[in-house]
């Protein structure tokens, strides 16, 4: 599903509806949001109504969002030696960064450039390799 924030027309437009004293249903049904989306915007936004502020605080919270705490130097100089190391990101995030990190978050910040990531082309080729030799295998026994 994909979602798209409101931008500062349409809370501008709500705040015109809300003024006119429509429904949350109708507001959303005019706007080609879902009732819900119109209801959190309300209840974020207690007061009055006022898309300007609305539009501050969305742009104060996202400022605010914490999003990347989890990328320290710390966590990426771990990340790096095990690499370097030839450990996979599922080991890395599944010993030594237990519940830090997923190996998911891992294999982004490498795809990003975060992550110096030198042997992890080496560590892609040894897979597929591994995973080439055993198909052999498999249909070399007959199955």
């Amino acid at each position: 599903m994909n979602h798209t924030h409101l931008t500062l027309i349409e809370r501008g437009k709500l705040e015109a509806y809300l003024a006119l004293n429509f429904s949350c249903r109708k507001i959303a049904n005019l706007l080609g949001r879902h009732h819900s989306t119109i209801i959190r915007e309300i209840n974020r936004n207690k007061k009055d109504y006022h898309s300007i502020t609305a539009q501050n605080n969305y742009d104060n919270r996202r400022k605010n969002n914490l999003g990347n705490i989890k990328f320290s130097q710390d966590i990426i100089t771990i990340i790096e030696e095990k690499l370097q190391c030839t450990w996979s990101p599922e080991q890395i995030a599944n010993t030594v960064l237990y519940g830090k990190i997923s190996f998911k978050t891992i294999y982004n910040w490498i795809y990003e450039g975060k992550i110096n990531s030198n042997n992890f082309n080496y560590y892609v080729i040894k897979v597929r390799k591994e995973k080439e030799l055993k198909k052999e295998v498999y249909f070399q026994m007959g199955h």
